[in-house]
């Protein structure tokens, strides 16, 4: 079990939607090409912490909010 890769998902066109470790995205966050981050979690959750860049459009608001995306 562990070191096993989570699988892919895919979004709404049917692309594969990568997962990769936390040092892949430490790596990536570092590099030319910034990926976009997007934190589904209510507000209260983020409170916690977030990645610096994050986007945070809890889940419940997604549907309406797709254009910031």
């Amino acid at each position: 079990m562990g070191g096993e890769k989570k699988p892919n998902v895919g979004n709404s066109d049917g692309e594969a939607i990568k997962s990769i470790e936390p040092t892949e995205l430490e790596h990536a966050l570092k590099g030319a090409n910034t990926p976009f981050l997007l934190d589904v979690r209510e507000p209260d959750e983020c409170a916690a912490g977030m990645i610096e860049g994050a986007v945070n459009i809890p889940l419940a608001d997604l549907g309406t909010r797709l254009d910031e995306v």
